[in-house]
């Protein structure tokens, strides 16, 4: 699979966007484009959000819902230690929350009214979204190298690099470490109150974990490595391959009788190849997806 221009990109969580950063000349940009042909409201990839200069990198990209707004904005991690609030309606910054350090955002999360983020130098912190206020910093022990975080509650959050750990916020410690992945975890995200998905980069399997209990419930194989992942709770996950396919788990907490790596395994029941139906037979990798139960979304580029 050739190497993609978007840097990152996801979908909001009803499906209906899909936001991305890709670079024009030297500077990045940040565009919003509807789901469907649709462009009446205004979202749409017309306007774009030009970085202020070429030393700025966008380092994550997440959708999130303001308690004040109604509506969904986008959120853009930094290499300046940053995270900017966009609005593409307003095709504007709403706000921007600092970290205080110059350090790379690896990853920000908000739930109600928090928000969380972990930075390159292992701090983590926690903004109200409310008052965009700094609510706490800190950096655990035992933790180093961290690539990801998942919000559980208001009193723990997940924090990943290759193995994961849960933390008591309050308490500012590690409760229970699950085993993770021999590289780096990209993907790290709730099933349910009870069961985690986690997959690491340059991977095929994906782990479905028992929050309270640390077990290991199924592992999820693909044909190839898993670059993007999408996750309608306990119903369907679904990722796109570095061969550019899309492939469908159903009942991912469902296992069968097929041991790996000491846990059960499925493999996906549905795969997507999208061919482009003239004489050359090219085919178009799929870079990103969003699954809602039976409903699925994806994108490749044109031109």
């Amino acid at each position: 699979m050739s190497q993609s221009p978007v840097v990152c990109s996801q979908y909001d969580p009803s499906g209906q966007y899909l936001a991305y950063v890709t670079v024009a000349l030297d500077k990045q940009r940040v565009g919003v484009e509807p789901a469907t042909a649709n462009k009446l409201d205004g979202l749409s990839n017309d306007n774009f959000l030009y970085l202020e200069n070429s030393d700025l990198r966008v380092t994550v990209l997440n959708w999130c819902e303001l308690s004040s707004s109604e509506a969904s904005v986008v959120a853009l991690g930094l290499n300046n230690g940053e995270i900017w609030l966009y609005s593409a309606a307003a095709n504007q910054i709403i706000y921007k929350l600092s970290t205080g350090n110059a350090c790379a955002i690896k990853d920000f999360q908000v739930k109600g009214s928090a928000a969380w983020c972990c930075d390159s130098n292992d701090e983590l912190y926690e903004f109200s979204i409310v008052d965009f206020s700094l609510k706490q910093k800190f950096k655990l022990e035992s933790t180093s190298n961290l690539s990801k975080l998942c919000i559980v509650d208001n009193k723990q959050i997940l924090v990943a690099s290759h193995s994961i750990s849960l933390v008591d916020v309050s308490k500012k410690e590690v409760i229970r470490t699950f085993p993770g992945h021999v590289s780096p975890v990209q993907t790290l995200t709730l099933l349910t109150p009870e069961f985690i998905l986690s997959g690491g980069t340059n991977d095929r399997f994906l782990n479905v974990y028992n929050l309270t209990s640390g077990a290991t419930k199924s592992v999820l194989v693909a044909q190839s490595n898993v670059i993007q992942v999408s996750a309608s709770h306990e119903h369907s996950v679904a990722v796109t391959t570095e061969d550019g396919n899309v492939e469908i788990f159903p009942d991912p907490m469902v296992n069968t009788n097929n041991k790996r790596r000491g846990a059960l395994s499925k493999r996906s029941t549905k795969s997507l190849k999208l061919i482009r139906p003239a004489q050359t037979r090219e085919v178009l990798p799929i870079f990103n997806i969003f699954i809602n139960k039976d409903i699925l979304n994806f994108t490749w580029l044109e031109n």
